[in-house]
């Protein structure tokens, strides 16, 4: 079998993996690091704890904390100018999503002297000259470090995917989520499965993405059901690990498949509405599921038995149709936020339909999806949030 596969040079996914940074670095090649991180991390000590372990082997570190309130466009232009003032031949983001996708794209853009608005959608990132270590400070940071990615600017929305986009090394260290709640570990969680079993329905699923898929699927599932239906729950440092693991390895299921018609969908609702893709996956992922029924049935049966879902001596179609049952189950459960509690009104979200497909239309990732969704069936799917 023919494949290929788009991963980091370098990843270290350890406890305590932060004091070991030194090592990637040397292993990269670098003197001197510019820091892009934010004020979460800063407050919490880690940015201070990186900063003092590079010096301590001899490696200088130049550091930006993003301003929230600074535009988009002005923020990729400080990390620009501060990483090229530094004449650092490293660039390290520390930090959440949004900070992990800021240094991704400034990283491309950094030698692009046009303006951003004259980018492709999506635009295809083929290669970079600046070395990149990504080191996520939350559970969405660390799906964003392979995923492609997106901002929203003034210019209005950036993509960006491609093998280019891939960071040269990751650094993963369970110690940093030692307070993660269970809320949070919920929504990241479900965010990852939903792009897991994207990865692994798309119609440019490879051996690669499939492996991980399935391990993300076979893990996720069981935890993401604990934690629907218990209160309380407190990971140990080992099941940290794995949550982390199956994070980042979702991320890169989805780059060595495709994003398909979950990611068009739920892009749209993001760029539309200002809502968050995690949520946006989470709640439209029943209805791109029942929708794919009767197209993926035998991939649909595979998760069924990655998550532990199928029964002895049944039809592939009744496992198929099993899995997306649980799954329904398993997000009615997790009862994520309603459009309502997010300010929004359903009424309104379902008037503006015709301009959310269109844009999922344009986004070139239907063709992905096994089975080719017309306007009136994005709609259906649509309707099915809350």
């Amino acid at each position: 079998m023919n494949f290929s596969s788009i991963t980091p040079r370098f990843v270290e996914c350890s406890e305590g993996a932060l004091l070991r940074a030194s090592s990637l670095v040397d292993a990269i090649g670098s003197r001197r690091c510019f820091i892009l991180t934010d004020k979460t991390a800063v407050a919490m000590g880690y940015h201070k704890q990186l900063v003092d372990h590079l010096a301590q082997a001899g490696v200088y570190a130049d550091s930006l904390t993003i301003d929230p309130n600074e535009s988009v466009e002005g923020s990729l232009n400080s990390v620009k100018q501060h990483y090229l003032r530094a004449k650092a031949d490293l660039l390290i983001a520390f930090g959440s999503s949004q900070t992990l996708v800021r240094a991704k794209v400034t990283r491309h853009l950094m030698f692009y002297r046009g303006e951003s608005s004259d980018l492709a959608r999506p635009n295809e990132v083929s290669g970079s000259r600046v070395p990149l270590l990504l080191i996520p400070s939350t559970p969405s940071a660390a799906i964003e470090i392979a995923k492609p990615s997106a901002l929203n600017t003034e210019a209005g929305v950036l993509e960006f995917q491609g093998h280019g986009l891939m960071p040269t090394a990751v650094l993963i260290d369970a110690k940093l989520f030692a307070n993660l709640s269970q809320a949070k570990l919920v929504e990241s969680g479900i965010a990852a499965l939903a792009l897991a079993i994207e990865a692994f329905l798309s119609r440019r699923s490879s051996l690669v993405s499939d492996l991980y898929s399935l391990e993300v699927v076979s893990y996720l599932y069981g935890l993401l059901k604990k934690l629907a239906h218990q209160d309380g729950i407190k990971l140990s440092i080992q099941e940290r690990s794995q949550f982390l693991n199956s994070c980042y390895w979702s991320g890169l299921a989805i780059t060595n498949s495709s994003p398909a018609l979950l990611t068009g969908m739920s892009t749209a609702l993001v760029q539309q509405f200002n809502l968050g893709f995690s949520w946006s996956v989470g709640a439209l992922l029943p209805g791109v599921l029942q929708f794919s029924l009767s197209s993926a049935t035998a991939r649909l049966e595979r998760l069924c038995v990655a998550a532990g879902l199928a029964m002895s001596g049944e039809s592939r179609n009744r496992s198929a149709m099993r899995f997306v049952q649980e799954i329904t189950k398993l997000v009615d459960s997790i009862s994520l936020p309603s459009l309502a509690e997010q300010r929004l009104d359903r009424t309104e979200v379902l008037s503006l339909s015709s301009r959310l497909t269109q844009a999922v239309q344009h986004s070139g990732f239907l063709a992905n999806h096994p089975r080719l969704a017309t306007n009136t069936e994005l709609t259906q799917i649509y309707r099915s949030l809350a």
